[in-house]
């Protein structure tokens, strides 16, 4: 986002996720020119999700603690959505620290996608703890707030892959007519296994 690329949370060797969230500025050429440290997310997440709206930098779900990435704990899944202003002039960090918004998923998430659609955030897929709708849609208000996140109808993505999915690849981007598409590539089946469809909308 603004010619930057972000990376937060995550985990380290040690298997515990982790708070760090850096910066790099993407040069001409496509290659970050250097990483630079910025404030740390209030609790460590792996296997969240990330989207940028009107210079607000948004992280959502995730694990915490101990993390196995073969086998996803839901027992440590969050709800969470953490928000961070980002400058107008450069799009590195406006402020100091993290606010945990009073928005939170409907359950937990973790290894999902999410993306800014219809002025609002549309998180999908992952792993969703206990009978969670498959899809959770929030709205942003007048005001730039993000309101509550509802559940989704509509057929499932899941179904299509044959089982619950998760830890897609996801993108979204606007065509030369200006309407937006979301893709969804690959991701694991909760019965074990990569897959290998694309979803396109």
């Amino acid at each position: 986002a603004f010619g930057n690329v972000f990376v937060a949370g995550g985990f380290g060797p040690d298997s515990i996720a982790v708070r760090a969230v850096n910066v790099a500025v993407v040069d001409s050429f496509g290659q970050p020119t250097g990483w630079f440290e910025g404030p740390r997310l209030p609790e460590g997440r792996a296997f969240a999700t990330a989207v940028v709206h009107n210079h607000v930098l948004y992280v959502i779900g995730g694990e915490t603690g101990l993390v196995d990435p073969t086998n996803p704990d839901t027992a440590m899944a969050r709800p969470d959505v953490f928000a961070i202003h980002l400058s107008e002039r450069t799009g590195f960090f406006a402020d100091p620290t993290w606010q945990k918004l009073a928005t939170p998923l409907l359950t937990p998430r973790s290894r999902h996608a999410a993306f800014v659609v219809d002025n609002g955030i549309l998180v999908s897929l992952g792993i969703v703890t206990g009978a969670g709708s498959e899809s959770e849609f929030a709205p942003f208000g007048p005001d730039g707030v993000l309101g509550p996140f509802a559940a989704v109808a509509g057929p499932p993505i899941g179904g299509g892959a044959g089982s619950q999915l998760s830890e897609a690849g996801y993108a979204q981007y606007l065509d030369e007519g200006g309407i937006l598409h979301l893709v969804l590539a690959g991701g694991q089946l909760a019965g074990g296994g990569p897959v290998t469809q694309v979803w396109w909308h």
